[in-house]
């Protein structure tokens, strides 16, 4: 469970699990990836022969 570490009553930090922390930053980077794609819908998309690359 989160714990929060107080100084004269207010809110200082949050100690979390590692287990909630990692899943936390995966959430956040999917949410990243979420808005990349969104922005990018409305490009033309363009033909690539993999063996070019």
């Amino acid at each position: 469970m989160p714990v929060a570490v107080l100084n004269h009553n207010r809110v200082m930090s949050y100690m979390v699990p590692a287990e909630l922390y990692e899943a936390m930053m995966e959430r956040l980077d999917d949410l990243e990836l979420a808005e990349i794609v969104k922005a990018r819908m409305s490009e033309t998309p363009v033909p690539v022969n993999l063996d070019d690359l």
